[in-house]
């Protein structure tokens, strides 16, 4: 259905002298942002707001809209406005706290949270977001008292439910307790997700934090799980690579140069950085080779921070110069 035909005929149902006038105006805003067709959708808005500048209603529609198009210096104008007409009017502060998290407005954030959360004390978004702010403003205990309400309200089926386990994993990490971390991870077992994708993911958080022999530890339990050659292994290869741990986890190297990628997998790109590393110039010499007939983008990205502005043709030339001139 055209939008411009759905306008004309929700406006013609109206009765231009009923005390529901401006209700039946954003209701048609908000069929016409659900149909694609925002700009008209403002349009009845700013009808609203002319005819009844203050009609809460409509400036949260307004900041709504907003939001929609990323348009966050106008969504946080209406944002502002709709709560100076009703201060404790929850869905007010819930798009004043939305819009100053596009203009990365922290402060803002926090400073509508302690009213919000009194108000809408069962929401678990706003507590997820805040306390995310505070966990990389290094403020461990209000981080994980506001994700600790998080998770409480949020339920097991919703997926925010994992990041908000794993937020607090990494509260606990930040303190120095991994093994804290750990158990917190294990609880995303109840919600479905794979034991050795959990495994994984706290051996990032152990990486991350400086955990690295039990990082280590995590990661040969879950070569037990996941045979070497499987593509869930190329995140292996590629959380090495990120972490810079060659020496540390050689063996583990080794255990993936000998599983037998795919010649297509992006693994190849990071066995080949880790050859290098590692100074295995036949794994080297097979990977590259692989990698470069069909991985050049991610390629020329890996092995070009050895050799800048070099074409990647030549990398591996070079490589095996500097690198392997010793090496029979």
């Amino acid at each position: 259905m055209e939008a411009r035909s759905l306008q004309r005929n929700t406006s013609c149902s109206s009765d231009k002298n009923s005390p529901l006038q401006r209700r039946v105006s954003l209701l048609q805003g908000e069929i016409l942002m659900r149909y694609g067709a925002p700009e008209q959708a403002e349009e009845e808005v700013e009808r609203v707001i002319d005819e009844d500048p203050y009609n809460i209603d409509a400036w949260i529609f307004r900041a709504e809209l907003a939001n929609e198009r990323k348009d966050f210096d106008k969504c946080s104008e209406a944002a502002e406005y709709a709560p100076a007409i009703e201060p404790n009017h929850q869905k007010a502060l819930r798009m004043k706290a939305i819009s100053a998290l596009g203009k990365e407005d922290w402060d803002t954030v926090i400073d509508t949270y302690d009213l919000y959360h009194t108000l809408e004390p069962n929401d678990y978004t706003m507590s997820l977001s805040v306390g995310e702010i505070y966990l990389n403003r290094q403020n461990i205990a209000k981080g994980r008292e506001a994700l600790q309400h998080a998770i409480q309200n949020c339920n097991n089926e919703n997926p925010d439910k994992q990041r908000i386990t794993h937020d607090l994993a990494v509260s606990f990490a930040m303190e120095g307790d991994i093994r804290q971390a750990y158990v917190c991870m294990a609880t995303l077992s109840s919600l479905g997700v794979p034991h050795d994708e959990m495994i994984f993911q706290t051996a990032r958080i152990a990486f991350n934090y400086g955990f690295i022999p039990f990082g280590i530890e995590m990661m040969r339990h879950r070569f037990n799980l996941v045979p070497g050659s499987d593509e869930r292994n190329v995140q292996v290869a590629q959380l090495f690579y990120e972490c810079k741990l060659y020496k540390e986890v050689q063996d583990l190297w080794e255990y993936l140069f000998k599983a037998g990628f795919s010649s297509e997998s992006e693994a190849q790109v990071y066995l080949a950085y880790a050859a290098v590393q590692l100074r295995n110039k036949e794994v080297f010499s097979s990977t590259s080779a692989a990698a470069l007939r069909h991985q050049p983008s991610l390629m020329q990205q890996v092995l070009g921070q050895l050799y800048k502005d070099v074409p990647l043709h030549e990398i591996t030339t070079h490589i095996l110069t500097d690198y392997f001139s010793n090496t029979p």
